[in-house]
């Protein structure tokens, strides 16, 4: 299983936009009870939350796993227990 990195060029404000309209998108499918569109809306958020992502190792030499290290340290830090994960592989 994969989400793709989308072959574009965007900015961070760009992709900021983007992520606001999807998140609106993902709000309205959850008030109108349409759990079949909430499943795309919130891929299409996440979809986008990794181009964001992509955007600032592409621009700014961001080390992706040492930052995810970080992000899982903190949540244990305040005490978050995990039941799961998702493995990210970074291809680029």
């Amino acid at each position: 299983m994969h989400l793709m990195i989308l072959d574009k060029e965007e900015t961070l404000p760009q992709e900021l936009l983007k992520l606001q309209e999807e998140f609106k998108e993902v709000s309205n499918a959850i008030i109108a009870n349409d759990k079949e569109n909430t499943t795309e809306e919130i891929l299409d958020l996440i979809q986008v939350s990794v181009g964001m992502l992509y955007t600032k190792q592409k621009t700014e030499d961001m080390d992706l796993e040492k930052e995810i290290n970080k992000h899982n340290r903190k949540l244990l830090e305040r005490g978050w227990e995990f039941k799961g994960k998702i493995n990210i592989k970074i291809n680029s």
